[in-house]
């Protein structure tokens, strides 16, 4: 645990990491800074995983420096909370798209228990404005917030706003939306079915600019608050939208790019412009013409030599 000391004037903001030692977190860590960066009141960042899971690898504390050093940055809290969930859940099926991890958010009541609200995020988010904006929204008699595409069947949930005392009393949450999973273990959304199965249409729906979704990345504006990289992601492929260069200016400033050898070195390693989970869900190659890649280099290359030209300078005159 890295603090544990709350404010009442507190925005408690959760993320789900499960592993501490693995990639994932460099794309959290550019979430959380975002956030910090865009956010003017006291902030609690809360992190969900698994203390025990490759504990004893190198990058494992690696990872929980990094996150010291937004805290020092930030002035700011993160609090690791160990999670572990039962062990059938590993075998659900749908869980080889995602990871075990997405299924600690179940657990946010008991987790959490002196905490009376939250806002849940995914790690494939940034935040482009204050999230005290959406941490004030009142949500009247309900106690979940959470956006609804259109023409959707389940909300998302990725983006949620949690009045974490009004489920106590009103639900069994952990336990309802696990036995909905040990009897639907085929769901295709996992612990987003989970989540609709309990709250149906019992829940506040948030406005799309809390949670701009991949779908709808084409409608960028300036009142969005959070961009959700539900389907394309960022380091995965790459995709002609603001967003996409904002994630990267994020990431840049974040303890896991320590220098623009470092961007060059995650940028270049986005796939040549498919991705893996959508060929297979999708059956189909995306191609982007060479035109759009040529006109992204020159894009990226200008941003480059403007923000470190002089890092250029001294590496080239202090050989």
């Amino acid at each position: 645990m890295f603090s544990d000391i709350q404010n009442n004037n507190t925005i408690h903001v959760v993320f789900s990491i499960w592993n501490l030692a693995d990639s994932y977190n460099k794309y959290a860590g550019t979430a959380i800074t975002s956030l910090l960066k865009n956010t003017y009141g006291p902030v609690e960042i809360h992190l969900l995983y698994d203390e025990n899971y490759k504990k004893n690898d190198l990058e494992y504390d690696a990872n929980r420096e990094k996150y010291k050093i937004l805290e020092n940055r930030f002035n700011t809290k993160i609090t690791c909370h160990h999670v572990e969930m039962p062990a059938w859940c590993s075998t659900l099926p749908k869980l080889r798209f995602f990871t075990l991890g997405t299924l600690l958010r179940l657990m946010l009541p008991d987790v959490l228990p002196e905490i009376h609200k939250v806002i849940y995020l995914d790690c494939d988010v940034i935040v482009r404005k204050d999230i005290r904006e959406l941490w004030d929204v009142d949500m009247g008699k309900y106690c979940l917030g959470a956006y609804l595409h259109e023409n959707g069947d389940e909300f998302n949930a990725g983006v949620l706003l949690m009045d974490l005392a009004g489920i106590r009393k009103r639900y069994e949450f952990s336990k309802q939306t696990l036995a909905f999973l040990a009897n639907h273990p085929n769901t295709q959304t996992v612990d987003q079915a989970a989540l609709n199965s309990v709250f149906k249409e019992d829940y506040y729906h948030l406005d799309k600019k809390y949670n701009l979704t991949t779908e709808n990345h084409g409608s960028l504006g300036p009142e969005d608050i959070v961009i959700h990289f539900s389907w394309i992601k960022p380091w995965k492929i790459y995709q002609d939208f603001p967003g996409y260069y904002e994630f990267w200016e994020y990431f840049s400033d974040t303890p896991w790019c320590c220098d623009a050898t470092e961007l060059l070195k995650e940028v270049s390693s986005v796939s040549n412009f498919s991705s893996e989970q959508i060929i297979t869900d999708t059956r189909n190659l995306i191609y982007i013409p060479l035109r759009k890649r040529l006109n992204y280099f020159l894009k990226f290359s200008q941003s480059f030599i403007m923000v470190n030209v002089r890092e250029l300078i001294v590496r080239v005159f202090h050989k």
